[in-house]
């Protein structure tokens, strides 16, 4: 049985962010991921072109503020500061400029509720703080789709209320992905290796993972809530009250397609479409992010959970069809 001081269950970026604290203070500790790679939701494919897609997440929120974005330099990366397509109305194509002001004014006005609503003594959907009628409701429930991976009628206000958001957003040239495994590096990383089950029966812990037993004075868990629900990952004896927790923090959904575009100079470059201005069920695209010769197409909630028991053709034909409406001469 191999022994260590700390196992830190997960290699994602708070996983690998938890084992760099233990090696800065030389506490000996191992990582195991169930994947084959590190980075959880961070995940740069890299194509034998050099071109580097983040199919996972791929912007550094409160990025004023982010550590990711002042580790990034140091770790030879590159931080990208060109603003988000949505944070220019002028940027979002099929949107008139009018309707963009009108819409824009809605949402201010929808946040400044919901931020309100962090001081209310009892918790509400984020959708009880709509405006009885607006046109921009479906829309507004999209970009919540985005923001939380689900409906409005799903996502506690006050949550959302407290969300840290200082309105600056980079990317990491290289990827948000290779950003997470570049300060993994030094790390004990052990991958395509699931834990099943923590005993914490006796004076250490017994990890139990296919590759063997792992004995630990403690252990980090930092996988994601549902892997606890569903017990995927088991405590023996068992922690009813974590898992009851857990199982009350269902995880959103949000899925990428990126499409190639064979005649990258026909699209301009960083600009955004919403696939429908009057439904929540839209996709959400990018235009040649960094000037690359891709569409990024962003796919939520409760559109993402239908595409994808639709199969992955699904999401190509969604996005097609709206790309075309709105691009066609």
């Amino acid at each position: 049985m191999h022994e260590t001081d700390v196992v830190i269950i997960g290699a994602g970026a708070a996983g690998v962010a938890a084992a760099r604290q233990l090696l800065a203070a030389q506490i000996p500790a191992v990582v195991l991921e169930a994947r084959a790679r590190v980075g959880g939701r961070a995940w740069t494919l890299r194509e034998p072109s050099g071109l580097a897609l983040d199919f996972g997440c791929g912007w550094l929120h409160s990025a004023d503020e982010n550590e990711w974005a002042a580790l990034a330099p140091a770790l030879g990366l590159t931080v990208d500061q060109t603003p988000p397509p949505w944070g220019g109305r002028r940027r979002t194509i099929g949107f008139p400029s009018a309707e963009q002001e009108d819409f824009g004014a809605a949402s201010e006005r929808f946040f400044a509720r919901i931020d309100a609503a962090a001081e209310d003594p009892v918790d509400r959907p984020a959708s009880d703080f709509l405006e009885p009628g607006s046109r921009w409701n479906p829309l507004l429930n999209a970009v919540g789709n985005y923001i939380s991976g689900g409906e409005l009628n799903s996502v506690s206000a006050r949550d959302l209320a407290v969300y840290r958001d200082t309105g600056v957003n980079w990317r990491v040239t290289e990827g948000y992905g290779a950003l997470i495994e570049a300060y993994a590096a030094p790390l004990d990383v052990r991958l395509d290796c699931p834990v099943t089950v923590i005993d914490h029966s006796g004076p250490r812990l017994r990890v139990a993972t296919p590759g063997g037993d792992i004995s630990a004075r403690a252990a980090i868990v930092a996988v994601p809530a549902s892997i606890l629900a569903s017990e995927a990952l088991r405590f023996a004896p068992a922690l009813p009250d974590k898992r009851t927790a857990a199982d009350a923090l269902p995880l959103g959904l949000a899925d990428k397609l990126f499409l190639r575009v064979d005649r990258p100079e026909d699209l301009p470059t960083e600009a955004r479409l919403f696939g429908a201005l009057d439904q929540s069920s839209t996709g959400s695209y990018h235009l040649r992010p960094f000037g690359r010769p891709v569409i990024e197409c962003y796919f939520a909630g409760r559109l993402a959970w239908e595409l994808e028991r639709e199969g992955d053709g699904a999401f190509a034909r969604v996005a097609l069809d709206q790309l075309a409406l709105l691009l066609a001469p």
